[in-house]
């Protein structure tokens, strides 16, 4: 194998000398243990807060259902350095994508891994050691400061969809392959949060070190680069410029430059209800508008549900839309955008009628509540849900490359990635805010929670029914026209059963 002035780069990790071909495959072992990781260390802080600080302060801390809870929140003893850790994770995300789109991903992936595991090891010495508060604070700040500093978890969410974008066949792929990242996170998350919730909380952080050093081993030994030498065309930017990359990377001159701006607003402002499908879950447990059905049923049910829209009818959406209008980056474009728009409104419409439905138990009618609204309604929120993001990542992402931006993606989905993360803080921000019940502070979002919140009050569906009409609004300009057919286009054209079903196989 003959070198390369890029090879010999000290940044750059040393290359396996077999040719392995990057795929989608290599990469579902790296997202499952990560999310694996990430499910096991949510639960541990939460097992970890109630048995230290909550006994010390005679606080009722509530509860952590793996099922419900999961992958929104959980929890730790402060909240500034939490911020702090997401301020600094909101400057580096533009270096270490500008990184990744001009090194690859694998470097990127691996110290926004890294991360994560020198946050976990504060835990487990925190866990272990008899520090005092003071000192546990401390090296929990640095922990979460050192994370922030190697990307945290917005740049290891944007490199992982930015290695999807690099593998997939086709842009129509490219939603399917973002679903199939979400269904694996989930699937992940729950599997990691039951791990945890039998084991102590004292060892469950070294079960979490283990797993990940086990998937920075995989990452570094066999999974294969998929940015291509060649398409390494995304100049250097200062440091100090790289700070404002997640905003200004809305703003690059071209034909999409009045579109991205909005579609940037309408991601983060439809981020802002990420709380709605866990408050749609406690409200309906609560009050088992389903008559018959088991309680474990109401919250089981809507998750499988969303695993099940993912890996199956996502596919068979895009396999279908292939057939009829072909797999040009045209028919990729018109597919994300129908997708986003069509799943945003049927999210609305559920708030909609949860919402008559809430204003008829407080204003009781002589025909009584109208159930069966509820009933018909309540399961379509998860459906739109669960299609929406994906879909979302799919329009900027072929929108930016369709404007002549693929060098740069890696930076896009850094932003995608920050943006998406500051509105779960403020989802569950609005949450806490409106109930004073009791509360408990939280790891991945920094600020104050009610679980308590989660029942009976319909504030949240008020607000979330705002927030998917002004996304909605925001999306309905049509995005321009790809400028020029690229080479994935190009490949395609001899053949057009293929890309799907590939990516499916």
């Amino acid at each position: 194998m003959s070198s390369s002035a890029h090879e010999t780069d000290p940044l750059l990790l040393h290359q396996p000398t077999t040719d392995r071909k990057p795929s989608f495959a290599w990469l579902i072992p790296v997202v499952a243990l990560a999310s694996i990781c990430r499910g096991i260390s949510m639960f541990t802080r939460f097992e970890h807060y109630q048995k230290t600080f909550c006994p010390d302060f005679n606080y009722s801390c509530g509860w952590f259902a793996v099922w419900l809870e999961l992958p929104s929140i959980t929890v730790m003893i402060q909240t500034w350095g939490v911020w702090a850790s997401f301020v600094v994770s909101f400057i580096s995300v533009g270096w270490w994508s500008e990184l990744g789109d001009r090194r690859g991903r694998k470097i990127v992936l691996l110290f926004s891994i890294i991360g994560t595991v020198f946050l976990d090891l504060m835990y487990l010495v925190v866990a272990n050691t008899r520090l005092s508060r003071d000192d546990a604070e401390d090296a929990l700040s640095v922990g979460l400061i050192v994370e922030g500093l190697l990307g945290g978890f917005a740049t290891y969410n944007g490199v992982i969809h930015a290695y999807a974008f690099d593998v997939a066949s086709s842009t129509l792929s490219r939603p399917v392959l973002f679903g199939f990242i979400d269904a694996l996170s989930f699937a992940g998350f729950a599997i990691g949060a039951i791990i945890g919730k039998f084991t102590r909380y004292n060892v469950s952080y070294l079960f979490s070190i283990i797993i990940a050093i086990i998937n920075l081993a995989f990452i570094y030994a066999l999974l294969p680069e998929s940015h291509k030498q060649q398409q390494r065309t995304t100049p250097r930017r200062s440091v100090f410029k790289s700070i404002f990359s997640p905003i200004s990377v809305f703003f690059r001159s071209g034909q999409s430059s009045k579109y991205l701006p909005l579609f940037g607003l309408a991601f983060y402002v439809y981020s802002l209800t990420s709380a709605m499908e866990t408050s749609l879950l406690r409200f309906t447990k609560s009050y088992n508008r389903l008559p018959g059905l088991p309680p474990w049923l109401l919250l089981v049910g809507p998750r499988v549900l969303d695993l099940a829209i993912l890996l199956c009818i996502f596919p068979a959406l895009a396999f279908f839309w292939q057939r009829k209008h072909g797999r040009t980056r045209a028919a990729g474009l018109r597919l994300a955008l129908t997708l986003s728009q069509n799943s945003i409104l049927i999210a609305a419409a559920s708030c909609v009628a949860i919402l008559v439905f809430c204003l008829t138990i407080r204003t009781p009618t002589p025909y009584g509540e109208p159930q069966l609204l509820y009933t018909l309604f309540a399961p379509l929120y998860p459906l739109g849900a669960a299609i929406a993001r994906p879909a979302l990542y799919a329009l900027g992402s072929t929108v930016f490359a369709a404007a002549g931006h693929r060098g740069e993606i890696g930076v896009l989905f850094g932003a995608l990635s920050v943006w998406g993360e500051l509105g779960i803080y403020m989802s569950v921000r609005r949450v806490s805010l409106s109930d004073s019940s009791f509360s408990v502070f939280i790891a991945d979002t920094g600020v104050l929670i009610q679980y308590s919140m989660y029942t009976q009050r319909s504030d949240i569906f008020w607000l979330s029914a705002f927030f998917l009409v002004v996304t909605l609004m925001l999306l309905l300009p049509d995005p321009p026209p790809p400028l020029v057919q690229d080479e994935e286009e190009r490949a395609s054209q001899p053949g057009m059963d293929g890309g799907i079903s590939e990516v499916v196989a």
